[in-house]
């Protein structure tokens, strides 16, 4: 029998004030890159210290972390971090499989800023904020890497943004207006019943209803299309009001085709602007 260990262990980083450092025997001149993969959610620890490497206090602030494309600097998450333990200034923040989902396989950067708030009835205001050095050499950022998919290879995602219109009023029919995507092909000859398709639907203000729909029809016209439940709803019928934020949707199942019918509100003022199936 062949015995594999496998280990578990916190993904630690530590960082620093921009206090002096005083004892040069033990400066850090450099710290790791950070692995993180795709298709899971990722855990990192933060041990905050002082140029003497002893763990100080962070009460009375937030721990801002942010991470960076590095061609344009882009902003792709910022998060405030969950405090382990302030008065040994141990923090962590967690990069979800959802926060990453749009995210390439490549290096990135990331930071930490300490920010001392004041809080009011509508929130809060940032008084003052300082950097945390990923280095002894006062490095403000420093690199992410995410490595690959720990379920597997990763799927070149489907981008569709072609809806079309449907008046059931021109067939004299009182059903509200609703738009229909472009057929999106499910894959099946690399599918299983128990594969997992996930949808990414992108809105900006929409107000509305949408379905999922699957078919098994043969062809590249389908005419037989069935409502489908995502995983953690009990219906089939998606009801927004004023979205924004993306949604994500995944179907379990062994299917031909898909598409996704919207049918706007009545007091709808925004647009269903695209989806994005992996």
């Amino acid at each position: 029998m062949q015995l594999i260990p496998v280990y578990l262990y916190p993904n630690r980083i530590t960082a620093y004030t921009s206090s002096s450092w005083t004892k040069e025997r033990v400066r850090r001149v450099y710290n790791r890159n950070l692995k993180i993969y795709l298709g899971a959610d990722n855990l990192i620890e933060f041990q905050i210290k002082n140029g003497d490497q002893k763990p100080i206090s962070i009460a009375n602030s937030h721990i801002v972390f942010s991470m960076f494309s590095n061609d344009t600097n882009r902003l792709l998450v910022e998060k405030d971090c969950t405090v382990l333990s302030t008065s040994q200034g141990r923090i962590s923040t967690s990069l979800s499989e959802e926060e990453l989902y749009d995210i390439n396989l490549g290096f990135y950067s990331y930071s930490l800023v300490q920010e001392f708030r004041t809080y009011t009835g509508d929130g809060y205001v940032v008084t003052s904020s300082k950097p945390l050095y990923i280095d002894e050499q006062y490095g403000a950022y420093s690199t992410i890497e995410v490595v690959g998919d720990v379920k597997g290879n990763i799927r070149p995602s489907t981008v569709v943004s072609e809806f079309n219109y449907n008046n059931p009023a021109a067939l004299g029919q009182t059903n509200p207006k609703f738009y229909t995507s472009s057929i999106i092909d499910a894959n099946p000859n690399i599918t299983n019943p128990q594969s997992l398709h996930t949808f990414q639907i992108f809105m900006n203000n929409y107000s509305g209803e949408l379905k999922i729909q699957g078919s098994i029809s043969e062809g590249g016209n389908p005419n037989v299309w069935t409502d489908l439940v995502n995983e953690d709803d009990s219906s089939s019928t998606i009801s927004l009001t004023s979205q924004n934020e993306p949604i994500y949707k995944n179907i379990k199942g062994k299917f031909n085709w898909f598409r996704i019918i919207h049918t706007p509100s009545s007091s709808n003022l925004g647009s269903l602007d695209k989806i994005v199936y992996r």
